[in-house]
């Protein structure tokens, strides 16, 4: 592209371009295990989903997350041990999706998989017999910016999605728990 657009413009890029009505996206460091884009495709076809994830396994075959959910106040997400074919959100390392979707480019860096989640009410799903390896973000390295549109980007889902005392509660909480974790990291820096 003729302008860098980060990791979302990239994906809504590559939707822009899209020939045909469905779409896989697989981070740089995952696996698909056998069998499991067919999987997907006929666990979209059967069930009204806009986005559907495999079971993500980490290298040593447990399964790291099988959907996510969005933790109050906000700050993060946990991932999830499978429990059912629903769930509210999908990590964006790994999903098949129409190709009618966009992501919201104005976010800084990341969570736009929550964003996309969120507007998704609650039409997402976890395909049980589709498996993929996560290497475990083994083409990250996290700095104090990164962090910093970590944070901005948390803050923007918030404004999106809350509202009332809801909202605001929810960023002060985001705040402060950011605030903690910026000095514990500086404190375990200092130590090392």
């Amino acid at each position: 592209m003729p302008v860098n657009r980060g990791n979302v413009g990239g994906q809504n890029a590559c939707l822009d371009e899209a020939k045909f009505k469905l779409i896989l996206f697989v981070s740089d460091d995952v696996r698909l295990w056998g069998g499991c884009l067919k999987e997907l495709v006929d666990f979209y076809e059967k069930r009204p989903y806009i986005r559907v994830q495999p079971v993500i396994h980490n290298p040593d075959g447990t399964i790291q997350n099988a959907g996510m959910d969005y933790r109050w106040p906000g700050y993060g997400i946990s991932r999830m041990k499978f429990k059912s074919t629903t769930t509210p959100i999908i990590a964006s390392i790994c999903y098949l999706t129409g190709s009618d979707r966009k992501f919201d480019e104005s976010l800084p860096m990341a969570y736009e998989d929550v964003d996309m989640s969120l507007r998704s009410n609650g039409l997402c799903g976890i395909c049980p017999t589709a498996h993929a390896t996560h290497l475990g973000n083994a083409t990250l390295s996290y700095t104090k910016k990164d962090r910093w549109r970590f944070h901005q980007a948390r803050l923007q889902v918030i404004d999106k999605h809350f509202r009332g005392v809801d909202r605001w509660t929810r960023k002060l909480a985001v705040h402060i728990i950011d605030r903690i974790v910026n000095i514990t990291r500086g404190a375990l820096a200092r130590r090392t």
